[in-house]
């Protein structure tokens, strides 16, 4: 809700999840993949917890669909020095 100033399941557009994506990726102290998979993650989890407890599917399901905007690439692999 701070990031998105979402309150409604609605709120959640492709553009404040975006803008939301943005802000995370520059963040400089966020240089990890694996912590802004995790900020992603924790949004994505509170929507599937509406899954669980019933909450109405299709909108459910249309908000997971619009969180697809947030993703990481995955880390580059280490650089070996002694390999030519």
């Amino acid at each position: 809700m701070k990031h998105t100033n979402a309150k409604l399941i609605s709120d959640l557009t492709q553009e404040a999840l975006s803008a939301f994506r943005w802000q995370v990726e520059e963040d400089g102290n966020l240089k990890s993949p694996a912590t802004r998979v995790a900020y992603y993650g924790r949004i994505k989890n509170i929507i599937r917890f509406g899954l669980k407890v019933g909450m109405d599917q299709a909108q459910i399901r249309a908000a997971l669909d619009r969180c697809n905007v947030l993703w990481t690439a995955d880390a580059m692999p280490a650089v070996d020095p002694h390999r030519h």
